[in-house]
């Protein structure tokens, strides 16, 4: 599995730290991450299909594109991090929800009561099942 992100170079705001914050967890979660500035690399954005398709048709407007596989899941804005972890099957390394039996167990940690408290809520890994 793979992320694409194709996007146009902009001055950081809250939400693209947000993404940069999100995609730095995934990252570390062993999920493999491309992203691609389209001004600089436009060959790059060429070899994914639909994400070429969506360019040709919106043009920059259609900017940050984002991918899975070859699967555009997201585009025109920044998907905030429930959103982008929504698309993966991540779990935290969190021990405070090891062995719970209720709602939360094997979520994100937004999800646990310990959260607050626990040292690992932002470290996600990506479940066996996914390469």
């Amino acid at each position: 599995m793979k992320l694409y992100v194709f996007e146009a170079p902009s001055a950081p705001d809250e939400t693209t730290l947000a993404f940069d914050t999100a995609l730095t967890d995934l990252a570390a979660s062993g999920l493999r991450i491309s992203r691609y500035d389209v001004i600089m690399e436009p060959e790059a954005i060429a070899a994914h299909p639909d994400a070429a398709d969506l360019y040709e048709q919106e043009g920059s407007k259609a900017l940050p594109i984002i991918a899975v596989d070859d699967v555009v899941m997201s585009w025109e804005t920044y998907p905030d991090r429930d959103e982008l972890l929504s698309w993966f099957d991540v779990q935290p390394p969190c021990a405070q929800t090891a062995g719970r039996d209720d709602a939360s167990a094997g979520k994100n940690c937004a999800g646990c009561a310990a959260a607050a408290n626990c040292p690992s809520a932002n470290n996600f890994r990506l479940s066996p099942d996914h390469d």
